[in-house]
């Protein structure tokens, strides 16, 4: 997964209003998530900053719907400490 988020990182370098790029950066960082002492999944906030910036460039996007169910996931579940 470090690959791919390095290589979602690169395109974004290149052209930071591909959308795609940050879903696919935002579903490699989901895959991070851990867990507490009290078992609540926590989010990377890195992962929920790449989610909104996919919402705000491609609100009908083909991945909006999913998008939007990570975030409703992650809203209840977001780490603050980064990665």
């Amino acid at each position: 997964m470090g690959d791919a988020i390095a290589a979602a990182n690169k395109c974004i370098a290149l052209d930071p209003t591909k959308a795609d790029a940050y879903f696919i950066k935002s579903s490699c960082l989901f895959g991070n998530a851990t867990m507490d002492a009290n078992g609540k999944t926590m989010v990377p906030a890195e992962a929920i900053a790449a989610l909104q910036k996919y919402l705000e460039l491609a609100p009908d996007g083909g991945h909006a719907a999913d998008v939007k169910q990570m975030l409703d996931y992650a809203s209840i579940a977001v780490k603050t400490t980064g990665r």
